[in-house]
């Protein structure tokens, strides 16, 4: 859904500024590949851990059972469709696996239109955070 609607704004705005029609085809393929590959590469993971990604997680080293590192926050939010998040650390670690390349590389696009106000909150949050004291 989350693609199909940005297919709709991306022909609408090519309607309204046919100029731009290269520049807007360009976001547009980049918004879905990042999307898709990132889908891809969680049913890889799902599939490769034997269909478990508690599995898949736990070999990857991301402790889900007490959450200490707030991972169970980025599991639910990229199972929820969150696949524009650079911030979810499940999501790097997904696409850091080359094994599971879809597209060539793309220039991926990052913030879901569905979940940019967390981002913003997060954003608020962590400047509000005092510096880790090395």
């Amino acid at each position: 859904m989350c693609t199909g609607l940005k297919a709709a704004e991306t022909v609408d705005a090519i309607l309204s500024e046919p100029e731009r029609t290269d520049e807007l085809q360009l976001a547009y393929s980049n918004f879905y590949k990042t999307g898709y590959d990132v889908y891809g590469r969680l049913i890889h993971a799902y599939y490769e851990a034997g269909y478990s990604l508690r599995g898949f997680l736990m070999e990857a080293g991301f402790d889900i059972s007490g959450d200490q590192l707030g991972t169970n926050k980025w599991v639910a939010r990229l199972v929820s469709g969150d696949f524009w998040n650079p911030r979810n650390v499940l999501l790097r670690h997904l696409r850091a696996q080359s094994r599971w390349d879809t597209f060539a590389p793309f220039e991926p696009h990052w913030g879901c239109p569905f979940y940019e106000e967390l981002n913003v909150a997060e954003d608020e949050e962590a400047a509000r955070e005092p510096a880790p004291v090395a």
